[in-house]
């Protein structure tokens, strides 16, 4: 792994526990995610 991409890998669990700060937020996510059958690009 790079260290760019480490950076980037970081900088997303960054954001995404900024977005869905409490762990329900985030298993709620998780559950729309494989009810829909597709993770979000980014």
């Amino acid at each position: 792994m790079s260290p760019e991409e480490r950076e980037a890998i970081v900088e997303n669990i960054a954001w995404f526990t900024r977005r869905y700060p409490t762990a329900g937020e985030r298993l709620a996510w998780c559950r729309r995610v494989m009810k829909e059958g597709v993770l979000p690009r980014g």
